[in-house]
């Protein structure tokens, strides 16, 4: 049987970089600042020392646009 230690991380944050056509009706998160957004979150887990416990994820649709 296999043992499985600690997971790496705590807690994954998963922030929706997908870029659509410029007139798709349901718009895209990229032109919105979503990679910016990701990369802001990314530098303050760093700078608040929590890069062991919190993993900042880039992701594809998640099919919650019009809740976010």
């Amino acid at each position: 049987m296999i043992q499985h230690s600690k997971p790496f991380f705590d807690l994954h944050v998963f922030c929706c970089t997908n870029e659509r056509a410029e007139n798709h009706s349901r718009g895209s998160c990229a032109r919105s600042n979503s990679v910016q957004l990701r990369d802001y979150m990314k530098s303050q887990v760093k700078k608040l020392k929590l890069e062991q416990s919190i993993r900042i994820n880039a992701s594809g649709c998640l099919d919650r646009c019009e809740d976010g």
